[in-house]
């Protein structure tokens, strides 16, 4: 594989499983990556070294996934201008939400891409690290618009496994009465509908008015009243 492009940063062996998906990702669009494990409450000074001549050697963003008091993403910004993309994970009772606010309550000036808690964030960071890098290079833009185009027909798969389960168990007949339900007009029975004159009133001496309803426009116009049967003595009705 040639030299790395992308940084995946952990802040403990422990994350390698969520990490992992990211790394799957950058693989299937062909970026080539290295990973590494800093902390940085534990060897911060290795964290700033890393950050700093990460640039020189080729990287171009930077993945920080870290859980708890998640300031590894946070550490990495502080030291160098590439683009950070942290990746909040579960390692407390707290459910990954502590690392979630430590991540991305980044004071202004030193940001932090935040994406989702655990295996969807750093999934979702990858594709993120992915863009980033094809702003630059046709070829990764090429791989990344093929994997929205294999998405895309992954939802039609989906929907044609719907459409057969829905046969299977003899519930698409019911989904076309509900359908048909909702837009029968004893549907909307009850229901005050507003109708308003699609041009001005044809009598003279009365000036169009568009938005004014219709009944109010059949009480100021005597040319209008003939031509609504609903309109009868001064009252209004809906249809």
């Amino acid at each position: 594989m040639s030299d790395p492009r992308v940084a995946v940063l952990m802040g403990s062996n422990s994350d390698y499983e969520v990490m992992a998906s990211g790394l799957r990702v950058l693989r299937e669009l062909e970026i080539p990556y290295e990973v590494r494990v800093l902390s940085a409450h534990r060897s911060p000074h290795r964290v700033a070294l890393y950050a700093s001549e990460a640039r020189e050697r080729g990287i171009q963003v930077i993945i920080a996934g870290a859980g708890g008091a998640a300031h590894l993403a946070g550490t990495l910004a502080a030291h160098t201008s590439l683009p950070i993309i942290g990746v909040p994970l579960v390692a407390s009772a707290l459910g990954g939400l502590d690392a979630l606010l430590a991540t991305v309550q980044m004071p202004g000036g030193v940001p932090v891409a935040t994406v989702g808690i655990g295996k969807s964030g750093a999934v979702n960071a990858a594709h993120l690290a992915a863009r980033i890098v094809a702003l630059g290079d046709p070829t990764v833009a090429a791989q990344v618009e093929l994997s929205r185009q294999a998405q895309a027909k992954r939802v039609e798969g989906m929907q044609a496994d719907i459409d057969e389960r829905l046969q299977q168990d003899k519930l698409l007949q019911a989904v076309v009465e509900v359908a048909w339900a909702a837009s029968s007009p004893s549907h909307s029975a009850g229901r005050r509908r507003r109708r308003y004159r699609p041009r001005g009133c044809s009598a003279p001496g009365h000036p169009a008015r568009p938005t004014e309803p219709i009944a109010e426009s059949a009480r100021s116009c005597p040319a209008r009243a003939s031509e609504r049967p609903w309109f009868r003595s001064g009252s209004r009705e809906s249809d």
